[in-house]
């Protein structure tokens, strides 16, 4: 049975790919991600994330979202929550409020790595 899974990433153009939006991710990239997950016949929902309320409208509109693939680093925005860290556990912590699992790492194991401290 095919799932819905909303595919969110931080997508620039390799000219825009510096700086403060050096952890996004470049276009031909995001395309060839999302060619991948097509194949694998479930229906993909695509955000270039921009906003946390971006990510609310879109998810409100899209109900049933089975799986978030997550590689967003945060919004594009507020471009220090791309390389600051935290940004990609506030994304995870956002999408946990309308209790979508995520791919990749948990938002605790993401806040241990991210503050030394706690290790």
């Amino acid at each position: 049975m095919s799932k819905n899974i909303l595919f969110v990433y931080n997508q620039v153009s390799e000219r825009e790919h510096k700086g403060l939006f050096r952890e996004c991710i470049p276009i031909e990239d995001v395309d060839a991600i999302r060619q991948a997950l097509i194949k694998t016949n479930n229906h993909i929902l695509s955000l270039d994330l921009f906003t946390p309320e971006q990510l609310d409208k879109f998810v409100n509109k899209h109900r049933s979202i089975d799986l978030a693939f997550v590689l967003a680093e945060g919004y594009k925005s507020t471009p220090h929550t791309l390389y600051s860290g935290h940004g990609a556990a506030m994304v995870r912590k956002q999408l946990n409020k309308y209790h979508i699992p995520c791919n990749l790492s948990s938002i605790k194991s993401m806040e241990i790595c991210r503050n030394k401290d706690l290790t």
